[in-house]
């Protein structure tokens, strides 16, 4: 990693735990085909449940996808129809 991004990552790091100010947080992670999106959100103890207070931080990476990703999808859509029908006609 270049000198220029660890900075822009320790920043971003910086600025992250100045926003949370020592409270709990979580992270939520979305893989995609094509993309991942993180988000950090802040928590506050309401009522006794941990609930989310407010976005801290989101970014997103989007690159291309493997050659073979939509083939893989489809075989595995596949075995997962033939496997549920199975599993339905065994329980009938």
């Amino acid at each position: 990693m270049s000198n220029k991004k660890s900075q822009r990552y320790e920043q971003q790091k910086q600025e992250i735990r100045n926003k949370l100010n020592g409270r709990p947080y979580t992270i939520g992670l979305d893989m995609g085909v094509g993309s991942i999106g993180l988000a950090v959100v802040a928590l506050e103890v309401s009522k006794g449940v941990l609930a989310p207070t407010d976005v801290v931080f989101t970014t997103s990476r989007i690159f291309t996808p493997s050659a073979g990703a939509a083939e893989r999808r489809q075989k595995r859509g596949q075995r997962n129809a033939i496997r549920h029908k199975a599993n339905r006609m065994r329980y009938l």
